[in-house]
């Protein structure tokens, strides 16, 4: 599967991991996503109403059970063929992973 772009702004909001190509982003919540539901919910609309297909997993899920996020971007339809290609100041995962 492609590289996701990483914290790269989408309809004026910023977004955890996004696939441009496929108009895909998944968003990450860490603990604070109950404190900041209603911005995270804002957020959301922006993006739907753009075009954009938005999907959440939990912090939690991603560092317990690394495959469930494996498995979402699969279920949001991202092919391994997918341009991710953009600005040169964009944020790739591999950019943040190591």
């Amino acid at each position: 599967m492609p590289a996701p772009l990483v914290n790269v702004h989408h309809a004026g909001e910023e977004a955890d991991l996004s696939w441009a190509a496929h108009r895909r982003i998944v968003e990450i919540d860490g603990p604070q996503f109950h404190r900041d539901a209603a911005e995270d919910a804002r957020k959301e609309r922006r993006w739907r109403s753009a075009g954009w297909t938005v999907a959440r997993i939990s912090s939690d899920a991603v560092f317990e059970t690394p495959e469930a996020l494996v498995a979402l971007i699969g279920r949001l339809g991202i092919s391994r063929d997918a341009d991710v290609r953009g600005p040169s100041s964009e944020r790739r995962w591999t950019d943040v992973r190591g």
